[in-house]
């Protein structure tokens, strides 16, 4: 499959979803106290009533105290570049489409929402390879997001609408401690 074909297939399929997406980034633990936390929780893999795929996340120590939730996916330790492909590659991919889209990301403090939005600390750190275009490893959402934007552009205008105008925005709005 050529990138041309993926990207069709990410355009049809994010026209095609009738609904929300919801995905959840789970963390590595940071400290012990979290980790006993985070081992009260699975990850339960089936169809939702509507027979699409879905993820549960079961959070409880025992069978009465459980709460699931129905989610479209659950990553755990997957890289950077495969949480950005199953969240928001075919949002970015319905925007160059003309579409109206949006990606919303939600969490306690310190629940990793900033790490996911724009890559580690390290990813933000300025190098040569970014320079020359190369994106980190760990770089999150909003970079991946801006590099496919302004790649399809340029590539767009390259061969197609020379001389063309495209105009780009985004907006990034933070509520904290709303009460």
């Amino acid at each position: 499959e050529t990138q041309a074909e993926r990207m069709r297939s990410l355009r049809l399929d994010a026209r095609d979803h009738g609904h929300v997406r919801v995905h959840a980034r789970v963390r590595a633990p940071r400290s012990a106290k979290e980790a006993a936390v985070a081992l009260r929780f699975a990850i339960r893999r089936g169809y939702d009533a509507s027979g699409r795929l879905a993820d549960g996340l079961v959070f409880g120590a025992t069978d009465r105290t459980n709460a699931e939730y129905v989610l479209d996916e659950v990553h755990l330790g997957e890289s950077a570049e495969q949480v950005y492909d199953a969240v928001a590659r075919d949002a970015v991919a319905a925007a160059l489409d003309g579409y109206n889209t949006a990606v919303v990301v939600l969490g306690q403090n310190g629940a990793g929402k900033t790490t996911t939005l724009f890559g580690s600390r390290e990813a933000l750190r300025p190098t040569d390879e970014a320079l020359s275009g190369s994106l980190h490893e760990e770089a999150g959402l909003v970079p991946r997001a801006a590099r496919e934007i302004f790649d399809a552009l340029a590539a767009h205008s390259s061969s197609e609408m020379r001389g063309g105008l495209f105009l780009v925005t985004a907006s990034f709005v933070e509520v904290s401690g709303e009460r």
